[in-house]
């Protein structure tokens, strides 16, 4: 599991994916087990989309095994494609990648 402070800076930059909304811009992440998330654990920095906090809000609502079919349905798209060509974009932090470094 990757940690990288500078990536999700980076990310709250971006506007959102569903909407493009560039307001209260948060780092969504994605919560299926399938990105490195255990119980009672985050996904790492690696697995982060960008949602407006309207969005964000909405997403939480959902079960987590359902969130794929969220953004499905809201967006279009598998979040997980988007949160892998984002972390390939921002990826040379060195010393900022902390826990396993990109794509663990």
């Amino acid at each position: 599991m990757a940690v990288s402070k500078k990536h999700l800076v980076a990310v709250r930059k971006l506007p959102c994916c569903v909407c493009g909304n560039s307001h209260t811009v948060e780092a969504h992440h994605l919560r299926s087990l399938d990105y490195g998330r255990g119980m009672g654990r985050k996904s790492g920095d690696e697995w982060v989309v960008p949602l407006c906090k309207e969005h964000h809000d909405s997403v939480h609502m959902w079960v987590t095994k359902r969130e794929p079919r969220w953004f499905q349905e809201h967006a279009g798209f598998d979040p997980a494609l988007l949160a892998e060509e984002l972390w390939g974009a921002w990826d040379l932090y060195g010393d900022d990648v902390l826990h396993g470094g990109p794509r663990t």
